[in-house]
């Protein structure tokens, strides 16, 4: 899977999120969006986009991977990552800024 659409068809069927289109250069061009990035809170985003930025690949330790899934800001960390494993979606990494509250995870697909 090397299609942005298709990656984010896909995790909106697993994850049951809504995925709004975006365009950003910061991003890589085209990408979708889900989540409540309006809420002041505790917002869960879930990106999918291009492993591009400027003709080199935004993640080089990735650059085997057309597209990225990163899912910021999330209380649901454990659960998302093994609803991916149910995917064709590789998982490579995790950060976690606050064991309490803060988690960000990096996938990207395997086909």
């Amino acid at each position: 899977m090397d299609d942005v659409t298709s990656v984010a068809d896909l995790l909106g069927r697993t994850l049951g999120l809504e995925f709004e289109p975006r365009s950003s250069d910061y991003r890589g061009g085209d990408y979708f969006l889900a989540g409540d990035w309006r809420r002041d809170d505790f917002p869960e985003l879930v990106y999918v986009q291009p492993n591009e930025d400027l003709e080199e690949p935004a993640e080089p330790e990735y650059a085997a991977y057309p597209t990225l899934v990163y899912v910021e800001s999330t209380l649901r960390a454990d659960r998302l990552i093994q609803a991916l494993a149910s995917t064709d979606l590789v998982f490579v990494r995790r950060e976690d800024w606050d064991d309490l509250r803060d988690s960000a995870a990096t996938a990207a697909p395997a086909c």
